[in-house]
């Protein structure tokens, strides 16, 4: 029985021992984020970059397709990175072609 205690407090010293190690590595891995996010702020505001709470949102409705027969021949499609609620969905880009010119 005393065996069985001694083996029971060594595994929980060991356990108790890696997860003081966890919270080491998360907690440097906390302020190497804080120091990540503060470097963007303040290359932001040596640029004169705007944050994104200062960037107008407007809901949009994706949609792609063939270009259309009339005018300069525009169309938007979806290609690269696009935030959607599940993750990036695309990229919303424009194509368009010179309409033909009569000689």
């Amino acid at each position: 029985m005393l065996e069985d205690l001694k083996s029971r407090y060594d595994d929980l010293k060991q356990e108790n021992d890696d997860l003081r190690d966890r919270i080491e590595a998360q907690d440097g891995a906390a302020i190497a984020a804080e120091a990540v996010v503060y470097e963007n702020q303040e290359l932001k505001s040596e640029f004169g970059l705007p944050t994104l709470s200062e960037i107008a949102r407007v809901k949009a409705e994706v949609i792609s397709g063939p270009p259309s027969n009339s005018g300069a021949r525009c169309r938007r499609s979806a290609s690269g990175p696009l935030p959607g609620r599940g993750g990036a969905a695309g990229k919303l880009s424009r194509h368009c072609s010179q309409p033909a010119r009569a000689k």
